[in-house]
């Protein structure tokens, strides 16, 4: 029979089996969390069966303090040695009790709670788990109850998505109701100093936060994500228990955020099989340089959902956290992520290892501008021969063997266009904070103002000559221009003006909708749709906005200390634009190849039409080449593949997806009232809705329009002198359409999901370009004076 002992939490010795939710209060007790008294009754052996209440009745009276031996209710709660751990947490598994009065009651409800160790329930989660159940020690907690007013839990890494963001859950009373169901907790997130998610009654704000601030403290000091559960009496906080957060990273968990800027739309197989090798072997690249030599492979960092690209940020994330690195920094890097609180690099003792590596990485790309002097004329030196290559007169074989040898070039092209961008980030961020401390709004300030090295990657300011040169013609000679060829009776007006728009298609005929989406046209391929951009009214190229370094009034020490900073931040703005353009030339190149293949196949009948190729994958191409995949079958896999392409057009999808099922698809019919997304570029402005899929769509645009785009590139800019609001679906603070906005002055909310389906030409919307709403106006509305 066993003998039972009761000592106090703080009395317990420091190596003893306590079990792991009496070591969570004890964490709690030492660092300072106010938590309500604990004592712990322990057993000397597991014979419960033969135990009597009146044993463990004796001994309570003898050990606890009177008022709460007869006089208090207490919570009586199992603390397993297995329990609480950061792999498993048997949670609910052994037997708790709360609002337990006078000692047989007590007695009763903790002998129940040892002997819950050898029920069945415990016998099957163990068996699931492959634990021995004898090996379980347990020990009793009891605590006086907290008169909670409002309870709940609260997590230091959002559960799902291992996000640095702290989510509570809250109830009124006891936090039990959170556990047995049928009660819909209040929830709330706070990512970095600002409410991701909030009710909208927010009477209880003051209290949520310091839930949330204790949170984050109690995840710093424990080492790694913990939840927590906690109790508010009306005047002060109580924390209940803390644990680890359960395997909250073991799934993959996909979000399409970075993905709908840079592979945005619907990717077709042939250039998901490309570009997914290509660019995310270049990330692999520089997570190897990062972490060492790994197993991780192309395919481990992105797929598809109906034919949308989606980031993995589960392998992503653990990568970074092995680092000691926000799960979110990429997505910091690239303005898609903001906040008062930004998380700073706090290398743990996993990223231990990893510092010599990650210390050569810093040296390198701290001389990665020099580095970029000379790659940027070697790529482009390299691709040229691909591009004078008579690709028209290649065999399949040949187009195919020549993309072979045009990957390493573009990929490590690739590498150079993440790298740049990360770094002009890096150096952006550290001026912005250096310029904060001086009062400076970087969001007013302008890096790039009067750097006209940035022009000459930028169409705008040549689409802008060329325009005034088409509207200086007469409409006959306007009329002959839209010829495919040039006439050897051209005016020489038309022949100058033809001369000028082939050096234009020369320097920029590379660009297209998307600079990865190679089954897209570049404007090469159809200057007319150049042309009719070039009929609209000639627009002049609006200065720069913002204030320029000149206009910033700084101290003459702080500038002459920040200048080499600002130069650095001033001049990598230019690296990305040239590293950009060099990528999307090169990365162009394949899709001449591949087209030089589908006209072949369609000349012999293996394909019914020559985009059919984009719905091969690179692998069923080359089956095709060498004849290990019949004709026949390929034409079955493309019509499979065009009508699940088509029937996707409208798929409205979640932007995070847990684990590797696709969700069900859902079509977007109806028109919201207000849609959210994230604010960019201040003001407010209302008009009507235009909305641009393509380059070909760019006439349809009228000055003082509310410009609706799926994304923004480089193309895209003569667009933005037009409008009087951006509305992009994707995007952050440092996206093409984000800084482009910002410098034409025109209000930018990017972001809004599904805002291409959801509004339609038309119709009439107000911008709030401060807090990120987009409004539908009604005709009441619009008619008011």
């Amino acid at each position: 029979m066993p003998q039972f002992q009761i000592i106090h939490l703080t009395d317990a010795p420091k190596n003893s089996e306590i079990g792991g939710k009496a070591k969570g209060l004890r964490f709690l007790a030492r660092h300072g969390f106010a938590a309500p008294d604990a004592w712990l009754l322990t057993a000397s052996d597991e014979r419960f069966e033969d135990a009597a209440p009146a044993s463990i009745a004796a001994v309570l009276e003898q050990r606890l303090p009177s008022d709460l031996a007869s006089g208090a209710d207490l919570a009586v709660r199992s603390s397993a040695s297995v329990e609480d751990q950061a792999d498993q947490a048997f949670a609910g598994q052994f037997r708790s009790a709360l609002n337990v009065r006078g000692p047989e009651a007590v007695a009763q409800a903790a002998l129940d709670v040892f002997r819950s160790v050898r029920s069945d329930r415990v016998a099957d989660y163990c068996r699931r788990n492959g634990i021995d159940p004898s090996s379980i020690r347990m020990t009793v907690v009891l605590q006086p109850m907290v008169d909670a007013k409002l309870s709940g839990v609260s997590f230091s890494r959002n559960p799902l998505t291992g996000f640095d963001e702290v989510v509570v859950e809250a109830v009124e009373g006891l936090g039990e109701s959170l556990v047995q169901g049928g009660v819909t907790p209040e929830r709330w997130i706070e990512k970095w100093g600002e409410w991701v998610q909030a009710p909208r009654d927010r009477s209880r704000e003051a209290v949520v936060r310091e839930v949330v601030e204790g949170t984050r403290r109690a995840a710093e000091a424990y080492g790694s994500p913990v939840d927590l559960e906690w109790a508010w009496d009306g005047e002060r906080l109580s924390w209940l228990q803390v644990r680890p957060i359960t395997a909250f990273d073991s799934e993959n968990v996909y979000s399409n955020r970075i993905a709908r800027e840079v592979l945005p739309g619907r990717i077709q197989p042939l250039v998901w099989s490309v570009n997914v090798p290509l660019v995310n072997g270049a990330w692999i690249s520089i997570f190897t340089e990062l972490i060492g030599k790994n197993d991780l492979r192309p395919d481990d960092l992105a797929r598809p959902f109906a034919f949308r690209a989606y980031f993995n940020m589960g392998t992503i994330g653990r990568i970074l956290d092995e680092l000691g690195m926000p799960r979110e920094t990429l997505e910091i890097m690239m303005g898609l992520e903001g906040g008062v609180k930004r998380p700073r690099f706090r290398p743990g003792p996993r990223a231990l290892r990893h510092v010599p590596r990650m210390l050569r990485f810093a040296w390198t790309k701290l001389r990665f501008e020099s580095e970029l002097r000379r790659l940027l004329p070697e790529l482009r030196e390299r691709f040229a021969p691909f591009a004078d290559a008579p690709v028209d007169q290649m065999t399949a074989a040949e187009a195919l063997a020549d993309v072979d040898r045009l990957f390493p070039v573009a990929q490590r092209a690739a590498y150079v266009n993440i790298v740049t961008p990360i770094l002009m980030s890096v150096y952006n961020y550290r001026l912005e904070a250096k310029l904060k401390q001086q009062g400076v709004d970087y969001a007013e300030f302008d890096v790039a103002k009067g750097f006209n090295e940035i022009d000459r990657y930028d169409p705008n300011a040549r689409l802008n000559e060329l325009r005034s040169a088409y509207h200086a013609l007469d409409p006959h000679d306007q009329a002959a221009l839209r010829q495919e060829a040039g006439k050897s009776d051209d005016s020489e007006q038309v022949a100058l003006f033809r001369a000028s728009l082939v050096a234009f298609l020369t320097e920029f005929g590379h660009l297209s909708d998307s600079g990865n989406d190679f089954s897209k046209p570049c404007w090469r391929e159809e200057p007319q749709t150049v042309l009719a951009l070039l009929a609209g009214p000639p627009t002049d190229s609006p200065g720069r906005g913002g204030r320029g370094w000149e206009d910033l009034d700084l101290a003459a020490d702080v500038r002459k200390r920040l200048t080499p900073l600002y130069e650095k931040a001033r001049r990598f703005r230019a690296h990305r634009e040239a590293a950009g353009s060099l990528y999307t030339l090169g990365y162009g190149l394949f899709r001449r190849r591949f087209l030089r293949i589908a006209e072949l196949w369609t000349q012999t009948g293996v394909l019914a039409e020559r985009d059919d190729v984009f719905f091969l994958s690179l692998d069923e191409v080359r089956a095709l080449v060498d004849r290990s995949l019949e004709p026949s079958e390929a034409s079955e896999r493309i019509r499979r593949r065009r009508r699940e392409y088509h029937a996707a057009a409208d798929a409205s999808l979640p932007p995070v997806i847990f684990g590797d099922n696709p969700p069900p698809l859902s079509i977007t019919v109806d028109d919201p009232n207000s849609m959210d997304g994230t604010p960019t570029s201040r003001g407010y402005f209302e008009g009507s809705v235009c909305i641009v899929h393509s380059v070909a769509e760019f006439p349809k645009i009228e000055r003082g329009s509310v410009l609706v785009i799926p994304y923004s590139d480089v193309s895209w800019t003569p667009l933005f002198a037009q409008a009087g609001a951006i509305v992009a679906e994707s995007g952050g603070m440092l996206s093409h359409s984000s800084i482009v906005a910002r410098e034409y002055g025109v209000p930018a909310v990017v972001s809004v999901t599904g805002a291409c389906t959801r509004l339609s030409d038309g119709m009439r919307v107000a911008v709030d370009g401060y807090q990120g709403k987009v409004r539908l106006v009604s005709d009441d509305e619009a008619a008011a004076p």
